[in-house]
């Protein structure tokens, strides 16, 4: 069978965004260079990266320099439902 993955972008204020994850990796961040670009402060120029393993995707912090880690529940977070 088949699998689809989705991550939802929900940023405070707008509309969750819904984008299909392909590939074995998919990069997340502020530069239009990432596979996924999101336009909010809090996000560093590449934040996160969505790695397929065995059985989904896992979300990796590369390292940023984000000013609010997603984790801590601030106003703008990411969450991956794989």
């Amino acid at each position: 069978m088949n699998q689809s993955f989705h991550l939802v972008v929900a940023v405070a204020g707008n509309e969750p965004i819904v984008y299909q994850v392909t590939g074995d990796s998919m990069s997340i961040g502020r530069k239009p260079e990432n596979d996924i670009q999101i336009l909010v402060d809090q996000i560093s120029s590449r934040h996160a990266q969505l790695v397929r393993t065995g059985s989904g995707y896992e979300l990796v912090d590369p390292g940023s320099a984000a000013t609010e880690p997603a984790s801590a529940g601030n106003r703008s977070r990411m969450a991956a439902s794989c």
